[in-house]
């Protein structure tokens, strides 16, 4: 069984360096709906479906109930529609939760309005490959001017897990990688 796992999970990590699909920055600008732009009944069941993630960030952050509100107010998604139906990305946009590298919260919710990842960065790729049903997705954090961090999430059935995680670092105070250096490791939690 560790064998399987490992052997998974270097498929994976090898998936990452050839990803296809398209790429969304999350932190340079907003997507391109705002959710409160949307019809009232739409906007509740979003925000219904985010105050959870919402919360537990406001706590994370240490955010006043002023800001609260601020980042509900400024919510913008992207639908993507995939083999196995449509993804809501939601970012937060322009609020504490997007910090001044440009790495902002994000969710994912399915075609039913179930958030089935909540995580950050300042990229996200949904990639054509899928794994029980809905496609992997790939974030990109920005670590320093000189480094990105990528995650691969697949989808177990219900909601996205980290399959593996790596740090691209293009140059250091010696030389300049190209390609470049890749360092696969533990992902966060």
């Amino acid at each position: 069984m560790r064998l399987v796992s490992l052997m998974m999970a270097l498929a994976a990590i090898a998936f990452c360096s050839s990803a296809q699909g398209q790429l969304w920055s999350i932190g340079e600008q907003p997507f391109p709906v705002r959710i409160s732009n949307l019809p009232l009944s739409r906007q509740k069941a979003i925000l219904q479906a985010l105050e959870p993630g919402i919360q537990r960030r406001a706590k994370e952050f240490d955010l006043d109930p002023e800001e609260i509100a601020e980042v509900r107010r400024e919510l913008f998604m992207r639908e993507v529609s995939t083999r196995a139906g449509t993804l809501l990305l939601i970012q937060s946009w322009g609020t504490p939760l997007c910090g001044a590298t440009g790495n902002c919260a994000v969710w994912v919710l399915d075609s039913e309005n179930r958030m089935v990842l909540e995580t950050g960065g300042n990229g996200i790729r949904v990639l054509r490959r899928a794994h029980h049903g809905p496609p992997s997705i790939l974030i990109y954090t920005h670590m320093s001017a000189f480094q990105t961090g990528l995650t691969l999430y697949s989808f177990d059935g219900s909601q996205y897990r980290q399959v593996s995680c790596q740090v691209e670092t293009y140059s250091d105070a010696t030389r300049t990688y190209s390609p470049p250096l890749i360092e696969r490791g533990p992902c966060e939690k």
